[in-house]
């Protein structure tokens, strides 16, 4: 099995020196020392990510526990408020020889949902 390799250029000598002697001291190569500490650096910068993700999770459910508590509350007093204003038509009781007569007018022609249960 090949495995891909890449040239790595350290710009800073003290980096690269130190990578040196820590990998001497800890018997590996500094390959593996650089792969190790990149892998550990992920995980780290993983969890890190994954924390704040869910930090804004918690955020954003907080907000929005809070606008559905306020649109509720506005909601309620819309629902008073029209409550309380006077309705917007007037009832008139129809009875069977009235159907189809308007109020306002005197004429006999049958409309309106009432004629579809008229019997006679």
């Amino acid at each position: 099995m090949t495995r891909s390799t890449f040239p790595l250029r350290l710009s800073d000598p003290a980096v690269r020196e130190a990578i040196r002697e820590v990998a001497e001291h800890e018997h590996v190569s500094q390959n593996e020392y650089i792969e190790s500490a990149i892998r550990n650096d992920l995980i780290y910068r993983g969890e890190l990510h994954s924390l704040h993700l869910r930090a804004a999770a918690e955020r954003l459910r907080d907000i929005s526990d809070q606008a559905y508590a306020a649109l509720v509350e506005r909601s309620i007093g819309a629902f008073g408020d029209g409550e309380a204003k006077p309705d917007p038509l007037s009832m008139t009781a129809l009875h069977s020889g009235d159907a189809g007569r308007s109020p306002a007018s005197s004429h006999t022609s049958i409309l309106g949902s009432v004629a579809a249960f008229r019997t006679s």
